[in-house]
């Protein structure tokens, strides 16, 4: 008899619980989680940047096995952050910035939708090939192809940025040292060619320079305003370096009074054994990335320490390369 009344008590709970909650309770446990997610948050986010600065120091000092521990930790993180629900997308509401972003190159405001051209200018064209749906209602930015993107940000309203594209440049180089700081979100805005999808949260009032190969940003709002190129922090020392300085091109099918190439003052650049225009811009501290008209793919020019030789690599090109002025 015992046992019977036990199955039946077991019976009538499963039946209670299997059934449609009510609307009261889903509403007061979205609240809860909310404001449980408001209050966790600010913690796990000055517990993120004391550990991004301890990496920073570890990465100074030279001590690089404290550095990967501590990059251990900051991936840990990150990710129970995302198991726990404390990012935005899983609160319920995105809360995605504002952002008045600069830049010089040809880029395009496009609703962040399926279908949408990503790569504007590809054939076959790119496009967003799948969005959470949370982010249904923002916008960003749709570049052209083969292109090194450089984009300097005002966070006018706080919210959550994402940065996706492809992989040709690093994470590393693309974030710097607060590389750790960004949460993997690859699977919330996707594509084909589209290897890397990272966000981040960002009070009012914070500025960030971004720079990569095909990069693009995603925001509820974006105001794009054109402005001149400009290089991330760091890098200007180079660029003044380089400027009007000419390079040989080791090529034994080329007399030697053509085998050469200028990275001029304006950015662009001359050969002297073929017409086409090029660009060169500053990619890290010690590389640049040189973009050529009818040429398939980008040349990245690795220097020494004193900027008199450097190695130029991009697809099956591998040159050491020598300052000729």
């Amino acid at each position: 008899m015992k046992r019977i009344v036990i199955a039946l008590a077991g019976l009538m709970f499963f039946s209670l619980a299997s059934g449609a909650e009510p609307t009261e309770l889903g509403t007061l446990r979205g609240k809860w989680k909310s404001a449980r997610s408001e209050a966790v948050e600010p913690v796990d986010a000055k517990y993120r940047e004391a550990l991004a600065a301890m990496k920073r120091r570890f990465d100074g000092s030279g001590d690089h096995e404290a550095a990967a521990s501590v990059e251990l930790e900051l991936r840990a993180l990150s990710a129970l952050m995302v198991e726990s629900g404390r990012t935005a997308r899983s609160t319920g509401d995105p809360a995605g910035a504002s952002v008045r972003i600069t830049t010089p190159d040809e880029v395009k405001v496009e609703p962040l939708q399926q279908g949408r051209p990503r790569l504007y200018d590809s054939d076959p064209q790119r496009v967003i090939e799948g969005v959470d749906g949370a982010l249904s209602d923002w916008q960003f930015t749709s570049v052209p192809q083969r292109n090194v993107n450089s984009y300097r940000i005002e966070v006018r309203k706080p919210g959550t940025i994402y940065c996706f594209g492809s992989s040709r440049t690093p994470i590393e180089e693309i974030f710097g040292r607060e590389a750790g700081m960004w949460i993997q979100a690859k699977d919330e805005i996707r594509g084909r060619a589209l290897h890397f999808c990272y966000k981040r949260s960002f009070p009012a009032g914070a500025r960030l320079d971004l720079a990569g190969f095909e990069v693009q940003i995603a925001a509820a709002e974006l105001e794009l305003v054109s402005g001149p190129s400009f290089v991330l922090k760091g890098h200007a020392n180079l660029e003044d370096r380089l400027q009007g300085s000419r390079w040989s091109w080791p090529e034994k099918a080329f007399e030697k009074e053509v085998s050469w190439f200028r990275l001029n003052e304006d950015g662009s650049t001359t050969s002297g054994w073929h017409p086409n225009s090029g660009t060169w811009k500053v990619r890290t501290d010690n590389s640049i990335e040189i973009m050529v008209t009818k040429f398939p793919t980008n040349l990245v020019l690795e220097f020494d320490t004193k900027v008199t030789r450097g190695t130029l690599k991009g697809g099956d090109i591998t040159k050491t390369c020598r300052r000729l002025d």
